[in-house]
């Protein structure tokens, strides 16, 4: 009967002064604002075997639409819906940890709440836990490959567009009465990756000065050695061989239309600038640009009593280019915000 009594007084005081005595502690007591069609996160920590009171008064509003309580970061431990309030309910925490309280408002009114939420400890060492949550950026850092296209080779090409040929061309007077023709066209397209493009010319009325004069012509080969020395087209007219002439004609450059009323001497015709020439002797013409465009290029004998003959070359430099696939590693760098407990 003693022992009997000593046994029900330790089982009485273990009680008194064990999980029973212990106090309810205040996380937190506000009030929560919540907007229209969003949700209000708070987060807090509790300690293993903490008992979590929570109290809800919904104070403005019809109902919220969903209360609940998240393990960070995703066990949900509690939730409950179309709540107007909740008093002392209790959830058991079973790990340390930081927890999520996410009220959920669907509707197009502005909800506001009391909210409370107590914490009893289980073990008197987590009397003192601190339940406040801290922020830290987090850098998570994922490195992935692709494919990227790239320049392997790059190099200019001269091409020929027209090769060096001579034409005899009548004078005004001879065309009008004897026959042959005071004007000639040369039609011709540049390629679609023409950078520049040149033309030489020589007119002469002695049928072998210009037939000396047109084995001379080389506008290919001295553009090729031009460009294999410097690499660029860092170089002007004057560092190419200037033809000689003797005699004058105009050269025009056309397109389609106007080199049909420059055939059929219909005035007026229109010509580009750029590229024309008139009372040359010869000359050696540089113009840039031109892709894949079509051109007419139109000569002219201004003499009324002389034929003339001419030497013409028509030469494109053209940009090849060499393209290839390899791999290159990217990385991405995404940054956010975790809770964590001190």
């Amino acid at each position: 009967m003693k022992r009997s009594l000593h046994l029900i007084a330790y089982l009485l005081l273990f009680t008194l002064t064990g999980y029973g005595v212990n106090e309810k502690i205040s996380v937190t007591e506000t009030t929560v604002k919540i907007a229209a069609l969003t949700t209000e996160e708070l987060y807090f920590g509790f300690a293993a075997g903490d008992q979590l009171i929570l109290n809800f008064e919904l104070v403005k509003g019809k109902d919220l639409k969903e209360i609940e309580v998240f393990e960070y970061p995703g066990a949900s431990i509690f939730m409950d819906y179309k709540v107007t309030s909740i008093k002392d309910k209790s959830i058991n925490i079973n790990n340390e940890g930081v927890y999520k309280f996410s009220f959920k408002n669907t509707s197009m009114g502005v909800r506001i709440v009391k909210l409370k939420i107590e914490r009893i400890p289980a073990p008197e060492s987590t009397e003192d836990f601190n339940s406040t949550v801290y922020w830290k950026e987090v850098r998570d850092t994922s490195f992935y490959t692709v494919q990227e296209k790239y320049l392997k080779k790059r190099d200019y090409v001269p091409t020929t567009i027209l090769p060096t040929a001579d034409y005899y061309i009548n004078s005004g007077s001879n065309a009008t009465f004897k026959g042959g023709k005071s004007r000639i066209v040369f039609p011709f397209t540049l390629p679609k990756n023409t950078v520049e493009w040149y033309y030489q010319f020589s007119a002469t009325r002695n049928k072998d000065e210009i037939n000396a004069t047109k084995n001379t012509f080389d506008l290919t080969g001295e553009l090729t050695r031009l460009i294999d020395q410097t690499g660029v087209l860092e170089f002007g007219v004057d560092a190419l061989t200037q033809p000689p002439g003797a005699n004058y004609c105009d050269l025009y450059l056309l397109d389609y239309d106007n080199s049909s009323l420059f055939m059929d001497k219909v005035v007026p015709y229109s010509y580009f600038t750029i590229g024309t020439r008139e009372n040359m002797k010869s000359g050696l013409v540089k113009i840039n640009g031109g892709a894949g465009q079509s051109y007419y290029l139109g000569i002219k004998n201004p003499d009324s009593m002389h034929g003339i003959h001419v030497a013409i070359e028509v030469v494109a430099i053209v940009l090849n280019e060499e393209w290839g696939m390899r791999d290159i590693q990217k990385y991405d760098v995404k940054t956010w915000k975790e809770p964590y407990l001190k």
